[in-house]
């Protein structure tokens, strides 16, 4: 049996072994669906909307003309009332939302305590961050709000790719399948004036 001298053994090694590796990161792709998109969409809102206790966290970017922030991000959503939870260098520190049909409080770690009925006004005076809170629940699960005109695009699996809203271009670009529901692992939203990419890591979905 002929033996490779020990450079050739090196060699190949460098050569073959991150071709293994990439191998085996490649996950396998996913089965062609036996239903159209369209109904395949309307599944998967309806299979949404029937959880009324969700959570999902991960991390958020938000960029502006004047500056930029990284900071941790949480939704809890129970019936009708939910918390935003942004935590990170916020120039005024960390800070949340909180909202029910009453309205929604923003609670700073400096002490602030304001009241208003509208989320985006308390987040853009104590933030600078224009984000359209009352519709991101939606976003942030992969549906748009279904308050307001829409211009929607979606892959064969009935999943959102890309959506037009209230001024807004919202890109799904990852996702994760929880309780056989695909909820967004990553997310892109271009608004006026601000670019958000938000990575999703975890999900919980349930119903009473």
């Amino acid at each position: 049996m002929m033996r490779l001298p020990a450079a050739a053994r090196l060699w190949l090694l460098a050569v073959v072994l991150p071709c293994v590796l990439v191998a085996c990161a490649v996950r396998p792709p996913e089965p062609t669906p036996e239903l159209p998109a369209e109904v395949l969409y309307e599944q998967r809102i309806s299979r949404l909307t029937a959880y009324n206790h969700w959570r999902t966290s991960g991390r958020a970017a938000f960029n502006t003309e004047q500056d930029n922030a990284s900071m941790s991000m949480q939704w809890r959503q129970t019936e009708n009332h939910w918390v935003l939870d942004l935590r990170g260098p916020l120039g005024s520190g960390s800070v949340r939302l909180e909202g029910n049909a009453a309205g929604v409080v923003l609670r700073g770690s400096d002490g602030t305590v304001e009241e208003a009925d509208d989320g985006q006004e308390l987040l853009y005076r104590y933030t600078g961050y224009a984000i359209p809170v009352d519709v991101l629940r939606d976003w942030l699960r992969g549906m748009p709000s279904p308050e307001y005109d829409v211009e929607l695009e979606m892959d064969e699996y009935g999943r959102p790719t890309e959506l037009e809203q209230l001024g807004w271009h919202i890109r799904y670009t990852a996702w994760s399948s929880i309780n056989g529901t695909y909820m967004p692992a990553r997310i892109s939203m271009e608004g006026p004036g601000i670019d958000v990419r938000a990575s999703l890591r975890e999900w919980e979905l349930g119903r009473d």
